[in-house]
């Protein structure tokens, strides 16, 4: 028995079962305020803290604040969906799903806790227009009574983590920021006597070494004004990094001077060392030499610029010149929130075109699951591999609603405190399936549909037949969007060639457009989404020699692009061979072999004039040479 116990006691993550208890309590505390309040369904204050707690303060902030404010929304939605449609099902089915499918999509263009915020206001009018039948006459009331019961939530959950949550910050993140960049000084110091493969190699690591940081800066910006700025620097650093490695892999990598070798070497010596940031800015700057305007200066000033921005020192080169600042523009997935968003719609018409049909009561409960299915977890990787583990979560939940509502509550005596109190221990039992190694990726739907299930009410009604069959309605969301997502799929590798197919149609733009282009938002885009490309190409599988070469090769054509256009548009400078790039690139899709034999005939073309320039058209030809295959396949899957 007690190796038994041990070996429980041993899957337990003692940080997880802090946070997991805290939030437990804080659910039952809801429990009962809302019962106190005299509120219709006090479960849902519970089912809030749980939704709504962060194990970090800054982040306990932000999603609260949207929970209110989406929850906000949604009621008023549902309020304005039910009085519309004036007691018809079928037009209140058409009103929820064009709303909730609005939301999924608007939901795929923003980033952090707004995300939640924007597909929270689409699943919350599904509360207020399918419980209780929305009737019209009642619906403002049951309008006001979820929005008072979710407020009641957040704000248990608010105080609770501003008693015990930590207060969060970048901390070893921002140490490993500092490391990657110290790696990359280094390789600039030393690029002149490294072989090509050596810094091809190198170059990879450190780009995907970036954009995995990247992708872990999106929870670091909750909070506070100093968090998000920390955020947006680090982003800005990232840019400069990038335009670095770029360069370090074309043909004047070695054009370094010794003493600009020296500075920069001293420079990644200090950045390596803690608390040695001004010794390794002061190094930077003496290896951007005042007065030096090649392109190796430029992007050397350009990474000192960043590097103080983020570092907040007192004199940063951004603040005083802050149109040189680097530009962060976010990719917005269009082609994902479209697909997203069309799914939502064709599912949420679907089933409740059959609800509406049958009138089946354990309808409502299946339409309220499936529109948080169907738009939260779309922002997921793999969607319908998580409904595997939502399942397992629901069917848990399931079982101890059912255990309490008819093994329990029939025990007690007939008052709603003694029910409300009996949903305690439930509760409690929601920490440890938490915080348990085995079962914590089914712990948030084990506690979110007990909870569900359980309305503290007297006289209690129903059958155990009755119940049975609401927990199959509960449990057939997650089937039907586990069918949705595979009749419909999207994972990495769908997202991987719509981001392809995103960047190849701004790269046709560019070379094609005849507006005038602004270089410096075209260039901001594409930093971002190679550092997305990076990232889902290694979950896509491509590995990440391929993933970062993959990246390269687009990244390098569009800066190509944009030098001739810029050319083109300042200097008022034509060239037949530069006017052939542009007219190939606008047909990428259809015959990238023509681009790089555009490439190469203008690197021959230019060799004379400018040698660097032509080993750049030669490079870039080489290395979309190499991407062609890999290219032809994501150029034909479905957006």
């Amino acid at each position: 028995m007690s190796g038994f116990l041990k070996r429980i006691g041993g899957s337990l993550d003692p940080a997880v079962l802090a946070f997991a208890v805290r939030t437990a309590v804080g659910a039952c505390a809801a429990l009962l305020l809302a019962l106190a309040l005299g509120l219709e369904h006090p479960q849902w204050a519970a089912m809030t803290v749980w939704a709504a707690s962060q194990p970090v303060r800054g982040q306990l902030l932000e999603k609260s604040f949207y929970r209110f404010a989406g929850t906000l929304v949604g009621v008023i939605a549902g309020v304005l969906m039910v009085l519309a449609a004036n007691g018809s099902v079928a037009w209140l089915v058409v009103g929820l799903a064009l709303w909730i499918a609005f939301c999924t999509a608007l939901g795929h263009l923003v980033r952090g806790f707004l995300v939640y915020g924007v597909i929270l206001s689409g699943y919350s009018a599904s509360m207020v227009a399918l419980l209780d039948n929305g009737d019209p006459a009642l619906v403002v009331g049951l309008g006001i009574d979820r929005f008072l019961t979710i407020a009641t939530g957040v704000a248990v959950a608010l105080v609770i983590g501003l008693i015990f949550a930590p207060a969060g910050g970048p901390g070893a993140l921002a140490q490993v920021i500092h490391q990657v960049t110290a790696r990359l000084l280094a390789l600039m110091a030393d690029a002149g006597n490294r072989s090509e493969e050596s810094i091809r190699e190198e170059t990879r690591r450190l780009l995907a070494d970036i954009a995995e940081l990247e992708g872990k800066l999106e929870p670091h910006a909750a909070g506070s004004r100093k968090a998000h700025r920390f955020v947006v620097t680090a982003r800005a650093l990232f840019i400069a990094e990038v335009d670095i490695l770029l360069r370090l892999r074309g043909p004047d990598r070695t054009t370094l001077t010794p003493e600009e070798s020296i500075a920069l070497a001293r420079a990644a010596n200090a950045l390596s060392r803690e608390r040695a940031e001004e010794e390794a800015l002061s190094a930077l700057a003496a290896a951007a030499l005042p007065g030096q305007e090649d392109e190796w200066q430029s992007r050397i000033a350009g990474l000192h610029m960043a590097l103080a921005d983020h570092m907040d020192a007192p004199e940063r080169p951004a603040s005083r010149n802050s149109a040189a600042a680097p530009l962060v523009i976010l990719h917005a997935d269009l082609r994902g929130a479209r697909s997203a968003a069309l799914r939502a719609l064709l599912v949420m018409l679907a089933v409740g075109g059959v609800w509406a049909f049958t009138g089946w009561h354990g309808g409502t409960f299946l339409l309220l699951g499936l529109s948080i299915m169907i738009s939260l977890f779309s922002t997921f990787e793999n969607p319908a591999r998580f409904m595997r583990n939502v399942m397992i979560g629901q069917c848990l939940g399931v079982a101890g609603a059912l255990t309490c509502r008819w093994l329990v509550w029939p025990l007690v005596d007939g008052s709603t405190l003694s029910l409300t109190l009996a949903m305690i221990p439930f509760i409690l039992v929601g920490a440890l399936v938490m915080a348990h190694g085995r079962t914590r990726l089914v712990g948030f739907d084990y506690n979110m549909v007990m909870l569900l299930l359980l309305q503290p009410a007297l006289p209690l009604h129903g059958t155990f037949t009755q119940s049975l069959g609401m927990g199959a309605a509960v449990l057939a969301a997650p089937a039907v969007a586990f069918c949705a997502y595979r009749l419909m799929p999207v994972d990495a590798r769908r997202r991987d060639a719509m981001l392809v197919q995103a960047m190849l149609a701004e790269l046709k733009d560019m070379a094609v457009s005849r507006r005038p282009l602004n270089a410096r938002v075209r260039r901001a885009r594409l930093h971002h989404r190679l550092l997305r490309l990076v990232q889902l190409g290694e979950k896509a599988g491509l590995g990440t020699a391929a993933a970062a070469d993959r990246g390269f090769a687009i990244y390098g054509l569009g800066e190509i692009v944009l030098k001739i256009r810029t050319v083109a548009e300042t200097e008022g400078r034509r060239d037949r061979s530069l006017d052939l790039i542009l007219g190939r690139t606008g047909a990428i899709d259809v015959d990238p072999q023509a681009l790089v034999k555009a490439l190469d005939a203008a690197a021959i073309r230019r060799a004379r004039a400018d040698a660097l320039e032509a080993g750049e058209f030669h490079a870039a030809a080489r290395a979309l040479e190499r991407q062609i295959p890999h290219l032809t396949r994501e150029i034909g899957k479905p957006a």
